[in-house]
């Protein structure tokens, strides 16, 4: 079955085809490359902490084995210990500095992160695309 994301950007939507694992890690790897040029991310460039209060992260034992998917419920799961916004902050800044450093696992951690967080136009949306299983009934003859 075909599927599509779909985002919400600020002058409408786009349309991208997420078919396969791959095509979707590397739609989430353009959208934070594109949206961090553009300037999208700097709130997270600029935050420091004012407590040094949590764990660090080793991205590469933690996270660098794993599963794109449990990297993310990885993730998930640490900022979900205290759901503070300085704790969330704290763990998308060190998924920031990871993800510009190259590493395409942080980067598709750290959009589908901000996605949860309710950003006006961070959000997405896969949907299923239906495909005719027998075309020649499609068509409409005068």
């Amino acid at each position: 079955m075909k599927k599509i994301l779909i985002t919400n950007e600020k002058h409408g939507q786009q349309y991208y085809d997420v078919s396969t694992p791959e095509q979707l890690n590397a739609v989430f790897v353009y959208l934070f490359n594109k949206r961090n040029l553009e300037g999208w991310y700097v709130d997270i460039a600029n935050f420091t902490e004012t407590k040094n209060e949590y764990p660090e992260i080793d991205f590469n034992k933690d996270y660098g084995d794993a599963s794109v998917n449990q990297a993310i419920a990885n993730l998930k799961k640490s900022m979900s210990i205290n759901n503070d916004f300085n704790r969330n902050q704290y763990f998308l800044k060190r998924y920031y500095d990871i993800a510009i450093s190259g590493n395409d696992k942080a980067k598709i951690c750290f959009v589908v992160e901000r996605h949860h967080l309710n950003y006006e136009y961070e959000t997405y949306l896969i949907e299923e695309i239906s495909e005719l299983k027998n075309p020649k009934f499609a068509v409409v003859e005068d």
